[in-house]
């Protein structure tokens, strides 16, 4: 199965399988060396982690829906791209931001919460 994490999924400390395929896109690497990154980037130690930029075609496709449901001013460009490579791969997201969640929903993309 394939996995797109966002930076509250790593934190929560959840516990990581290797039979999956993990994804996170640079703006969640970013994320975490802004937070505290030795706890952090610990946690994805024993697991093959594609770090993948979104396409834009998927980004375009993720901010137009946001704008139809009003989530737009509730998600960073972080958030975005999290939807945008779940969209891509046709993977699953690991998320507690309702907002992620929500517009998953629309989009017709499979999540679950990471720690809630």
């Amino acid at each position: 199965m394939r996995l797109v994490l966002d930076a509250t999924a790593i934190r929560s400390g959840m516990t990581i399988s290797c039979q999956h395929e993990w994804f996170v896109t640079p703006s969640v690497m970013d994320e975490l060396k802004r937070g505290k990154t030795a706890r952090d980037l610990e946690l994805l130690s024993g697991i093959s982690l594609k770090v993948i930029h979104p396409m834009r075609d998927n980004v375009r496709k993720v901010r137009e829906a946001a704008e139809v449901t009003g989530d737009i001013s509730r998600l960073s460009n972080t958030d975005v791209d999290v939807l945008a490579l779940a969209l891509e791969l046709g993977a699953m997201i690991l998320t507690d931001d309702y907002s992620i969640q929500n517009l998953a929903r629309v989009l017709k993309i499979e999540y679950r919460p990471g720690i809630t």
